[in-house]
């Protein structure tokens, strides 16, 4: 079951990354498990963050809350969105 969903379409890349970073940190300190993130897949701005997703979650500040993250299914929007498992609170 996801436990929270964050839609980043229309944010600027700066405000993205900040929601992000914000929206896993909380969720994490929150004892949350299962994210979904909402990137978009078919304009360049949301192909621009889709980019970026990877690199923003290797991100020192949130990698070690981070146990692993890939692709949602169709029904929750496929490429365009990502599942991110987070690691029990310590």
């Amino acid at each position: 079951t996801i436990d929270l969903t964050l839609d980043l379409h229309g944010l600027s890349l700066a405000q993205a990354h900040d929601k992000l970073i914000n929206f896993i940190s909380q969720s994490y300190n929150s004892n949350k498990r299962l994210l979904l993130i909402i990137t978009g897949k078919g304009a360049n701005h949301d192909r621009t963050l889709k980019n970026n997703f990877a690199k923003w979650l290797n991100s020192n500040s949130i990698s070690d809350k981070i146990l692993y993250y890939c692709h949602a299914s169709n029904n929750h929007g496929g490429k365009g969105a990502f599942y991110i498992y987070l690691r029990k609170a310590k």
